[in-house]
């Protein structure tokens, strides 16, 4: 039993809670903005973060079919679950879905991949 696995699937799984949580803000209580927004960096950075942990799950399965296809598993939770909170958003008094919000989600999850495909191919290819 992998403990380093089940680790990254409950952080993966509290992280998600955490977006949904944040996406059911009404914007009543969001800050206003000013003049720059850094609201598509902030998006940028949160799915960063959450598919590192979503594809570090994977990598660390004790399924070797999970972690030879950790790429195309990661990659449509990364995209799926962007859409999906976006569209959730939609719901809350106030606040509306945006495309805009969604690229850069997906940004996040790119540059995530990208990383963690580096990874994984330095330190971690040998051991699985």
């Amino acid at each position: 039993m992998n403990i380093e696995k089940y680790n990254y699937q409950k952080l993966s799984a509290a992280f998600a809670v955490l977006i949904l949580a944040l996406s059911s803000i009404p914007a009543d209580y969001m800050p206003q903005r000013m003049f720059f927004s850094w609201d598509k960096v902030y998006h940028t950075i949160e799915y960063f973060i959450f598919i590192l942990l979503v594809g570090m799950s994977y990598i660390t399965s004790d399924k070797r079919r999970l972690r030879m296809k950790w790429i195309p598993y990661t990659l449509r939770i990364g995209i799926v679950f962007p859409i999906v909170d976006e569209l959730y958003q939609s719901l809350i008094p106030g606040r509306y879905s945006s495309w805009f919000d969604v690229l850069a989600d997906l940004s996040g999850v790119t540059i995530g991949i990208f990383i963690l495909a580096i990874y994984y191919e330095k330190y971690l290819r040998d051991k699985s």
